[in-house]
C-alpha cells in the first residue's frame, strides 16, 4: 500500500485479516524535508503491525536542495555541517538519518546519478550519533525538541 495513515492502515487491515493475509509494505513520503508520517503515530502503528516501511522521496523530490525554500536552507545547514563533520556527502547523510529511525526504514531512490547511489550506499553504513540525528530533526520542526 501507499500513503496510508495509522487509520487507513487500520481499515483496510480489517478485511485483509478476515482473508488470513498480511499488509507487508508502506510506502510513506519521508524524508528530512517530509516527517508527517513520523509525528502523527503511522510509523509506529506501521513498526507495531510489522509493516515495512518505504521512504519514497527521500530527498523530497529535491525540495530539500531549494536554495530559495527557508524551511530547507535551515535543514541542509545542519545536514552539510554533519557531513562535513563525519567527512561524507549531505545525501550520505540524510540516508543515514532516515535509516537511524528505529522503524526499518528502506530508501526509495529515484535517481539515475550513479554519484547519488553511490553516496546513498555511503550513508547506510554511516552511523550517525544520537546528537547528530536530534540536530537534525530539530532544523526539520523549527524548534527545540524539550
Amino acid at each position: 500500500m501507499s500513503n496510508f495513515n495509522h487509520s487507513q492502515y487500520q481499515l483496510l487491515n480489517q478485511y485483509i485479516m478476515k482473508e488470513r493475509l498480511h499488509i507487508s509494505i508502506n510506502q510513506l513520503e519521508l524524508s528530512p524535508y517530509h516527517v508527517d508520517s513520523l509525528q502523527d503515530g503511522t510509523m509506529d502503528s506501521m513498526y507495531q503491525n510489522h509493516v515495512q516501511i518505504m521512504a519514497w522521496s527521500p530527498f523530497a523530490g529535491g525540495k530539500i536542495f531549494d536554495k530559495e525554500d527557508i524551511k530547507a536552507q535551515r535543514i541542509m545547514k545542519v545536514i552539510q555541517s554533519i557531513a562535513d563533520k563525519y567527512g561524507v556527502s549531505d545525501t550520505a547523510v540524510m540516508i543515514a538519518w532516515l535509516v537511524k529511525i528505529p522503524h526499518r526504514i528502506m530508501p526509495i531512490l529515484g535517481t539515475s546519478q550513479l554519484n547519488r547511489i553511490d553516496q546513498a550506499i555511503e550513508g547506510l553504513q554511516l552511523n550517525l550519533d544520537d546528537q547528530s540525528w536530534f540536530d537534525i530533526y530539530t532544523a526539520i520542526i523549527g524548534q527545540d525538541i524539550p
